[in-house]
């Protein structure tokens, strides 16, 4: 079997795995993630193919798709970064919406 293949698999798997998770939890089916986690699984076995090659240092150890590793884990890392980048903003944003904690208990008695 080739990286592809095993990248593959395993995407497929854990994914299964990661949705009957979120069912048995009784949680909704979130297609995002689900992708999310069937690419980085998938990215991992050409990643380490892709590492190993960078270790030796000779470009015929490459996986012979090691374009589509790369595209993935391009994606992958560019879906973490947005995710990322509107999970900080959306916190930012409910701070502001909090309504303000009235001070220390000290405060005011002298």
């Amino acid at each position: 079997m080739d990286t592809t293949t095993i990248g593959i698999a395993l995407g497929v798997s854990l994914s299964v795995l990661y949705a009957g998770f979120r069912a048995i939890n009784k949680q909704p089916f979130d297609l995002n993630h689900t992708v999310l986690v069937f690419l980085s699984a998938f990215s991992v076995p050409g990643g380490v193919a892709i590492i190993a090659a960078g270790f030796v240092g000779r470009a015929e150890n490459l996986p012979s798709s090691w374009r589509e590793h790369v595209t993935v884990a391009g994606i992958v890392a560019i879906g973490l970064a947005v995710r990322y980048v509107c999970s900080a903003f959306q916190e930012t944003w409910q701070m502001r919406a909090r309504p303000a904690e009235s001070g220390s208990p000290s405060e005011g008695q002298e």
